[in-house]
Order: C-alpha cells, then structure tokens, then sequence
C-alpha cells in the first residue's frame, strides 16, 4: 500500500516533490507578507501616546540617557529605558518627578488643541 501512495505522490507532484509543494505554497507566503507589511505601515501612534511622548522629550534634556521607549495607547502607562552608563537609579526618580511636572503644567487638553491648530 506504502508503495502506491508513493506512485500516487510521484504522479501528483513530480519527481521533485519539495519544489512542486514550495511552488503552491509561494504565493500563500507572499500574500500573507503583504498583509503583514500593510498593517505595520497602517499603525500609528494615538494623540495621548504622542502627548506622553512630546513630554518626554521635554525632560530628556536632563535625563542622562534616560528616555520613553513606549507607551500605552491610552497614555496611562509608559515605559522607560535607559542608554547610559552609571548610577542611573538616580536619575529615573528626576525623570518621572519632570513627567509629572510637565503633566501638570501642560495638560493633555491643552497640548491637544496646541497641536490640532499646528497641523
């Protein structure tokens, strides 16, 4: 029986079973690229994940290789990473401290409406 499903292969795929399959399996493979490539270049960042952002920027200047590397898309959560040598551990309280200080002194509010008049 082993023996004639191997005829049966032979004669449905070729002697090159390996290039047929990869043959029907190609254009699966390019599709499935393409879609993936078109959802990455559709995504972008929500307002508060850019407000969270700018305001990082702001307290970079001080912070030592410290920065936002990402936020969450409601802007509640942020995470930060560090790029420097040394006793960062100082540094990240300062960070936050100027993050809650520029929430404050420059609400999301405020930043939104700043930014819709600028685009």
């Amino acid at each position: 029986m082993e023996d004639l499903m191997d005829k049966a292969e032979v004669k449905r795929f070729g002697k090159h079973r390996s290039r047929s399959a990869a043959r029907y399996q190609l254009p699966g493979v390019a599709i499935v690229m393409a879609l993936c490539c078109a959802a990455c270049g559709a995504m972008q960042n929500t307002s508060p994940q850019d407000y969270v952002f700018a305001t990082g920027r702001v307290c970079q200047a001080n912070a030592h290789g410290i920065f936002v590397s990402r936020v969450s898309p409601d802007g509640s959560q942020y995470w930060l990473q560090v790029n420097a040598a040394g006793p960062w551990e100082h540094f990240v309280p300062r960070f936050r401290a100027c993050m809650a200080d520029q929430f404050k002194a420059n609400p999301y509010e405020a930043w939104l409406e700043a930014n819709k008049a600028g685009k």
